[in-house]
């Protein structure tokens, strides 16, 4: 439980840091729209960061540091993503790692959602993240990328900036980008009823 709980802070440790650094390199038309936004988006990241490290000291664990964080995501099965900060990005592709992120940090928090082992005040910390990522991404960043899809400019971009630091699946296979693509794409059937 508390392990799971650290390689949910290495998460958005790192992820913290992405947004600031999609937030510092945004360049482009849409800059004036996605500059604040994106300084929003690490600005809630740090709170949600302070709330799983003050859960994880509370349960007698250690929060995670940075370069246990990047340790955590190189070793992890899921998809774990860092920007490259020598990069400039438009607003399309900052969305398009974004919603990677987002996608890979509901998941994991849903799954601290259903955790019968730890307290149900924590569960419910981690069922208000999944809330948080799930709007974000599906509603917000989602209709973002339909308008600038409807500009006639790919929605969906390559990400060659960002670097996947996941391990290799089971097969010692990477997964092609397609298969990412799909992967984000799915509707997730582990949702929780927030109802």
């Amino acid at each position: 439980m508390l392990e799971d709980m650290r390689k949910y802070m290495a998460f958005v440790t790192i992820y913290e840091n992405n947004f600031r650094v999609l937030h510092w390199k945004l360049s482009g038309c849409d800059f004036q729209t996605a500059h604040p936004r994106y300084g929003d988006y690490y600005d809630h990241m740090g709170d949600m960061l302070d709330e799983v490290a003050e859960q994880i000291i509370s349960m007698g664990g250690n929060p995670v540091n940075a370069k246990e964080a990047l340790g955590m995501l190189e070793a992890s099965t899921d998809r774990a993503i860092i920007i490259d900060s020598a990069e400039d990005y438009s607003a399309c592709a900052a969305d398009t790692a974004a919603s990677i992120m987002f996608n890979t940090l509901y998941d994991l928090a849903v799954t601290m959602c259903k955790t019968d082992d730890i307290p149900v005040d924590v569960q419910d910390m981690f069922i208000q993240h999944s809330k948080y990522y799930r709007i974000e991404n599906k509603f917000k960043i989602a209709r973002t990328m339909i308008i600038t899809k409807s500009d006639n400019t790919p929605a969906s971009v390559a990400t060659s900036t960002v670097t996947d630091v996941s391990a290799p699946n089971s097969d010692d296979e990477e997964e092609s980008d397609e298969e990412h693509e799909e992967e984000e794409d799915h509707d997730h059937d582990d949702e929780i009823d927030f109802d």
